[in-house]
């Protein structure tokens, strides 16, 4: 059983985990963004500096899958921008905290969005929707906003003899909208 796991997750995880060549700062509402390059990252998004080098400084790991559904990978501290076109007056950020055996005990994610924080989550493994207020100042802005996401645990893939990716990865951001 341990086997199969581990030859799920080395797929998902490959899948996941390659990086982009270049991004573009074009956004899509209704799946995860596919570019120009073949590369998702996930709905709502943009990436700052439309670079692969800059993605990987904010800590979020576009995928070269067709499996968008594992779109994106999140470093355990990461920064994201999503694009607010319209007055709102929350962010809806939309996770996953895969269903492996290291995150089977859960995962707690702390989301920022402009700077206001929403408490610590403890969340089981699955597709999460959180609910952040947005601070008057960003209800009626429009552009891009900053949202830091925390994730206390994290797996590497080289450690769990997956591949040789080193990076520390915490949850799936799988996109945001703003209501």
């Amino acid at each position: 059983m341990r086997s199969l796991a581990i030859i799920a997750l080395a797929a998902i995880v490959f899948a996941a985990c390659t990086m982009p060549k270049k991004f573009s700062s074009s956004i899509n509402t209704s799946t995860s963004w596919r570019m120009s390059d073949g590369e998702a990252i996930p709905i709502g998004t943009v990436v700052p500096d439309n670079d692969a080098q800059s993605a990987a400084r904010s800590g979020l790991y576009p995928t070269p899958s067709d499996d968008t559904a594992m779109c994106c990978w999140l470093a355990p501290d990461a920064v994201v921008y999503a694009v607010k076109s319209e007055v709102a007056e929350r962010a809806l950020v939309r996770i996953l905290v895969p269903s492996f055996t290291f995150f089977q005990v859960g995962q707690t994610v702390t989301i920022a969005v402009g700077g206001v924080a929403l408490s610590p989550q403890s969340l089981a493994p699955g597709v999460h929707v959180l609910a952040v207020a947005l601070p008057p100042r960003l209800r009626g802005y429009v552009g891009r906003v900053p949202i830091t996401i925390r994730s206390s645990r994290t797996f590497v893939p080289a450690h769990e003899g997956v591949n040789s990716d080193t990076r520390a990865l915490g949850i799936i951001l799988v996109g945001v909208t703003f209501t």
